[in-house]
């Protein structure tokens, strides 16, 4: 397998592998490179020493070098040249081909097929089995006591190439991980016959009777004395395919050729002629669900038959513990033999390089691979989780005195063997929360959510479920656990005092701020302290390894000793652990609301860390919060924010019980904004408008010269806009730690958050009032609108765009910021104020612009998209909107209503008396969206709506993460980066160079290729909906899916755009009601501080000025008519209407919002305008002609809105 040079060399010549593994391919074709080139490197290195060792004089002009180094390509131009060389080659093609046949061959051996009589074309006698071997040949002799014979010419032919126990068998085999998998099939075609015989663990000596020696000898295959025992093949068919790596082959390089389920589906956007472009139809769809579904069933009864059978592999730590035993015992054995040789007289060397050290690359299919690919498949396909359950039948009272029996899911043979295995072993506990958050995956045996893998897996961990009977045999895992644990990762990786880090807010203050005897102490104290970063751990590396405690609520203890503990670091074994607990919560939360109720009750004992010996409760919120504010890498501090999002949501079930005119915002929901506040993700004091730390507290800044970037090209620009200073938080955390790798997890669950907390608590007007005179969420929204989607559109002035790894990357961090605008739009109710009114005549007024919307905008087909439900309506948040309208400042003084003592320690009190009080989040979007000079982010919709192609590029972004994907499977578990195949050529250079002897050369590349491995982490499918404010649609996605979340972000947009149209009336009426001329000042500013300089001082002011929004539409259209069609945004959001989404629950979401936006606009303007701003430098319309044709035909969705779209 070839793989490019990391330099720009003028022959063009690649590097090429020698090595027929895949495992040793990446390595060695990493290694191997030109001569030329190294004879150039090795002259400029001897070049630079020479200058280095012999310079004589300061003054003295350098000699001019022999040779020039060649430069260092790209990452991006790297990779893609790797991915293009794959497909070119044709082994991605190769690849799919392999697969195919795989598939097949898995239908084939399968012994559960339905046997038809061909004669009378019903089932057979047999009923059920396989034609290749059948029922009636499994014991032929008769009964136990024949010879057991089989004479099936068809299956002696397979068992000549599949034989495990055959070396030609094996040698003829080029792939063995490919063998490996067909020796599974081939095993589960022998297992009904292997099951009805003695299993291999439990032994052959039970009796002395004749007749009970003939049922233990196995039957043979193939007739004749020299036949192959079933029993042995059947095991050694299991075993033989873990050490071949197979399941690693399946889970990395088989699933990833399926496809992705937006790859396979059918969409008739795709309306480009180009020989290139993506099609699909619905055969690819459905040979997509075929392949999933029939690869879970077949892992399935894998599984199955290696806990069945005791085969089951050890963990990967145990297995590396023998092999450190292994390399100590034959150290010593030869330092023995050295020895007796001295003794004897003889000449022996000295040896003092000590045991061997463990070459991870020799590690085969360990437990975590097992039950990893679980994880793949589930989230691959979450219907095919219930392959992995088992179904029971369960008594239930139907009312009257009478019982009934329903059918439920129950543990599975495989979940009932691992829940003993991790009551022995801390290293499997990892492996049974993955596989218990796959299994929460699964839907249930009926359409009620009780019964669905979620609400199983929460009655197994709260108590009211056992998995084994045996209960006396071990204790049982549950949710008291999982929070222990959790509690005792962020104690132990808390900074301890003194440390740089620690002015951070402690973890062990967060979870104390639950409790009533800290309630005296002055809230500002928190946020004055906190200028850490929750995120500090930028590398990412993890070291020592600590194993978690596994004893519940006993774990407080520690608590009262935890000055004296030495920071630690995330080990593999405690990094796993922890991500699976996370994604444990998250899945199970998602999809049970009872789960949700119990894990929010939860209130562990602890002790006070002060040494005064004082308790607490810890409830389960402040101790995710707490696992925030220390130092873990940005993938599980976004696994955490996920986690906290995922609880504190509501559905409308839960909603019910609330009686009328109770508030309906979720009080978990309203504790996690003021845990949010508390924590201080975002660096209020630092970038607040009015703030005397807005200069920063840093000695330097990349951002000391930002005055003086205007005009410089886009490569001299900075890559950053703050300085690298973890006091910056998440900023930092974006800018520094995320961009460095192109993936923004943390960022992405931050956003994912901030909605969540929208959708179920609005934004509290008070919040921070404690430490700050400009209260509210507006920090939070801002950080959204006027950074995060600057920053990830391009859009930012004077700074490079944010860097991301795939388009994938890019979709999905612009998808969940465009969500917490919707959300905070679609809650906003625009209050009447001609005249004061009752908050029940608010509400009246706002259901007639709903209907308003309905019958007058042309908006009907969204309308319950758009607009929150009525009952919604907080009181207390439409007295903060009517506020919008006046221009009210915040007084700091005691007339004001606060104590001398308290302003003083406002963030505000060096800014005289008063600050202007910031106006609510919806009332800044709306205005933003409908200013006169198009605000930014309107600007970034239209941005956004138009690029990849618009409607007919949607598809390209599949295509291009599914190419890169298929290609990369190639290389399993290792592949290979510019990073690692710079250091494998410099190696490789010195060793040609006799600068590394042979020894020196083959452990510096095995330390590369180890350092290539990725890890196992649970894979989580995040959820996502695309149902607007009512959150109906949910469903779970991948994070590899970039169709997904390039359609989920297309429809928030023109959701967005239709929410705006449909309150500007009630805006403007609102406006010129107001007697002032009101303005917004954004409470924070998102510019890197200039040393030395008081511009921070300069209050950021905006005048509001609207116009409509089919004005600002048909002007965008109309601007720049015929010279740039990306400007045309009437054009673009036309080509939506005929768009069938092909991921989406409801897959006329964006044709139905795009419809929306154009009937608005024609009935606000001419038809021959509003056709001629339709159809942009299209002058026939033929484009419009396709997009409606297409909207016409669309099916009739199956959602039930109120309205139809083709109507």
């Amino acid at each position: 397998m070839d793989v490019p040079s990391p330099y720009y060399l003028d022959d063009g010549m690649t590097m090429m592998s020698s090595g027929s593994s895949s495992n040793s391919s990446t390595m060695n074709a990493a290694s191997a490179a030109t001569s030329s080139w190294y004879q150039q490197y090795l002259l400029h290195q001897q070049h630079q020493q020479h200058q280095h060792h012999h310079q004589q004089g300061w003054n003295q002009l350098p000699s001019t070098p022999t040779t020039t180094m060649p430069k260092l390509k790209n990452a991006k131009e790297w990779n893609d040249e790797l991915i293009t060389n794959l497909w070119g080659r044709g082994q991605p093609q190769l690849l799919q081909c392999v697969t195919t046949l795989l598939i097949s061959i898995m239908c084939a051996f399968d012994s559960r097929h339905v046997l038809v009589d061909r004669e009378r074309h019903g089932v057979n006698s047999f009923g059920v089995g396989n034609a290749l071997f059948p029922p009636q040949t499994h014991f032929e002799g008769g009964g136990g006591g024949g010879n057991g014979v089989v004479n099936s010419p068809a299956l002696t032919a397979i068992h000549s190439r599949l034989d495990p126990n055959s070396q030609s068998a094996e040698e003829s085999w080029k792939r063995r991980d490919v063998w490996g998998i067909l020796l599974i099939s081939y095993a589960l075609l022998l297992r009904p016959a292997a099951s009805q015989l003695v299993s291999p663990r439990g032994g052959g000596g039970g009796g002395s009777s004749p007749q009970h020696a003939a049922y233990n000898r196995s039957p043979s295959l193939g007739g004749g004395g020299g036949g192959v025992d079933v029993k042995s093949t059947f095991s050694k068919c299991l075993m033989v395919a873990s050490q071949l790596k197979s399941l690693t082959f399946a889970r990395l390089s088989l699933i990833p050729s399926f496809g992705m389920p937006s790859t396979m589906s059918s969409s008739s956007s795709s309306s480009s002629t180009s020989s290139t472009s993506h099609r699909t139809t619905s055969d690819d769809a459905s040979t997509y669900d075929f392949f999933v579904s029939i690869f879970a069933e077949f892992t399935a009864q894998y599984i199955d038959a290696l806990c069945h059978t005791g085969n089951l592999p050890i963990t990967r730590k145990e297995w590396y513990d023998e092999e450190l035993n292994l390399a100590q015992s034959e150290w010593m054995e030869k330092d023995q033999k050295r020895q007796f040789g001295m003794w004897a007289g003889h000449a022996v060397e000295e040896d003092i390089g000590g045991p061997r050290s463990v070459n991870l690359m020799d590690r085969p299919d360990c437990l975590e691979d097992v039950f990893a690919l679980i994880s793949c498949i589930c989230a691959c396909n979450p219907d095919g989780a219930q392959a992995f359950w088992s179904t029971a039948e369960e008594q239930h009272d139907v009312g009257e005195g009478e019982m009934g029996v329903a059918v439920v899911l129950a543990p599975s043979r495989c979940l009932r063997m691992l829940d003993l295995i991790q009551a022995e072993s801390d290293s499997a506990l990892f492996v049974y929360l993955s596989f218990l958050s796959s299994l929460a995956l699964s839907g249930g045996t009926d359409d009620t959510e009780a019964s669905n893998g979620a609400s199983m897996v929460h009655s197994f961990l709260s108590g009211s479920r056992t998995i084994n009977h045996q209960s006396e045999r071990h204790l049982h895992f549950n949710w008291n656990n999982v929070f222990s644990s959790i509690r005792w990762f962020a104690e132990q990786l808390s900074p301890e005092e003194g440390d740089d880090s620690s002015k951070k807010v402690s973890s062990d203050r967060i979870r104390r701020s639950n409790s009533t005897s800290d309630t005296a102490e002055s809230s500002s104290t928190y946020y004055y302290g906190a200028g850490g970063s929750s995120a500090a751990n930028s590398s990412g590396d993890n070291s020592s390894a600590s194993s978690p405690m596994r004893q519940g609520t006993s774990s407080s203890s520690s608590y009262s000793s935890g000055k004296e503990t030495k920071q630690k670091e995330l080990g593999e074994v405690g990094r796993s652990t922890l991500m699976s607990m996370l994604c444990l919560v998250s899945n199970v939360a998602t999809r049970s609301a009872s789960a949700r109720e119990f894990i929010l009750s939860i209130q562990l004992p602890a002790m006070d860390s002060d040494g005064t010996g004082a308790s607490y409760q810890d409830g389960s919120l402040e101790i995710l919060f707490s696992l925030l504010t220390v130092p873990i890498p940005p993938e599980i501090q976004g696994l955490a924010f996920m986690a906290i999002a995922n609880l504190i949501r509501s559905s409308p079930a839960e909603d019910t019980s609330m009686t009328s005119g109770e508030s309906k915002k979720s009080l978990a929901a309203l504790r996690a904004w003021e845990l949010l506040e508390l924590c201080q993700f975002i660096p209020i004091k630092l970038l607040s408008q009015y703030s005397s730390y807005a200069a920063g507290t840093s000695a330097t800044t990349s951002m000391s010269t930002f005055g003086r970037q205007q005009n410089q090209g886009i490569g001299n620009l900075s890559a950053t806009c703050f300085p690298q200073s973890s006091e910056y938080m998440m900023i930092y955390q974006l800018e520094h730690v995320e961009a460095e790798v192109g993936t923004y997890p943390a960022t992405e669950g931050f956003l994912f958050l901030l909605s969540t907390l929208v959708k179920n608590a609005g934004c509290p007007s008070n919040l921070g009032s404690q430490w700050r005179l400009r209260p509210g969420c507006a920090p939070y929204i801002e950080y959204v609108t006027d950074f995060v989607l600057p920053r990830a559109t391009g859009m930012s002035k004077n700074v490079k765009p944010l860097p991301f790894a795939s388009v994938a990357d890019e979709c999905r961090l612009i998808n969940r910021a465009v969500e917490v605008v919707e959300a905070v739009l679609v809650r906003y109710v625009v209050p009447p104020i001609a005249e004061k009114k009752t908050f029940d005549e608010i509400k009246s007024h706002y259901n007639l612009d709903m209907n308003a919307a309905k019958a007058e905008l042309g908006l009907a087909p969204i309308v319950s998209e758009i607009f929150c439900s009525v009952e919604d309506i907080d009181e207390e948040d439409m007295t903060a909107a009517i506020q919008d309208f006046r221009n009210e400042f915040v007084y700091s003084q005691e007339d004001g209503g606060m104590n001398s003592a308290a302003a003083g320690q406002m963030l505000e009190a060096s800014f005289g008396k008063k600050v202007p009080l910031p106006k609510t989040p919806g009332f800044t979007i709306l205005t933003n969206l409908l200013s006169t000079n198009k605000g930014l982010l309107f600007k970034i919709i239209m941005k956004l709506l138009a690029e990849h192609g618009g409607a007919n590029g949607v598809q390209e972004c599949n295509k291009m993460i599914s190419s890169e994907s298929l290609a990369l499977s190639l290389f399993r578990e290792s592949p290979p980066d510019l990073a690692s195949t710079k250091k494998s050529m410099d190696f490789h250079a010195q060793q040609r160079q006799n600068v590394l002897d042979e020894p020196s050369y083959t452990e510096a590349l095995s330390t590369v290729q180890q350092s290539m491995l990725r890890p196992i982490n649970p894979l989580l499918l995040i959820s996502c909906s695309d149902g607007g404010c009512s959150d109906k649609n949910e469903k779970g996605a991948s994070l590899g899916d970039a169709v997904l979340w390039r359609e989920r972000t297309l429809v928030m947009l023109l959701r967005i755009l239709c929410a705006a149209a449909a309150r500007e009336k009630a805006f403007e009426q609102s406006l010129g009601s107001s007697t002032a001329s009101l303005s917004i000042v954004p409470t924070l500013l998102f510019k890197g501080p200039i040393h030395g300089s008081m511009t921070h001082r300069f209050v950021d002011e905006h005048k509001i000025n609207i116009s409509k929004m089919s004005q600002l539409l048909t002007s965008s259209s109309s601007a720049l008519y015929g010279t740039n069609r990306s400007n045309e945004i009437l054009p673009v959001i036309a080509e939506y209407v005929g768009y069938n989404a092909c991921s989406l629950v409801n897959p006329q979401g964006i044709a139905a919002s795009s419809f929306s936006i154009i009937s608005y606009v024609s009935n606000g303007m001419p038809q021959a305008a509003c056709i001629r701003s339709l159809c942009g430098d299209d002058i026939n319309g033929v484009g419009l002609t396709r997009a409606f044709s297409k909207g016409l035909s669309l099916p009739v969705s199956g959602v039930d809105d109120g309205a139809n779209l083709r109507d």
